[in-house]
């Protein structure tokens, strides 16, 4: 099996800590490379409703990380 690589993994990580990234934004990302992954390893894409699944776990995500940070 080939390996790949999506992003930086080092460059991840500081980002995460200058942001503050949240646990819960950290297992979403890492949950949904894991997807890609797959994806790329069987040849395939993403039905609409994991599109839309994913969608909505963004904003939730988005809205989450906002009220962490004290925004409106």
């Amino acid at each position: 099996m080939v390996r790949k690589r999506l992003l930086d993994v080092e460059e991840y990580e500081r980002h995460k800590r200058k942001m503050n990234y949240p646990d819960d934004l950290d297992y979403i990302l890492k949950e949904h490379v894991k997807i890609l992954v797959d994806w790329i390893n069987n040849e395939r894409g993403p039905s609409r409703s994991l599109c839309q699944h994913l969608v909505q776990t963004l904003r939730r995500t988005k809205e989450s990380v906002k009220l962490s940070e004290g925004q409106d």
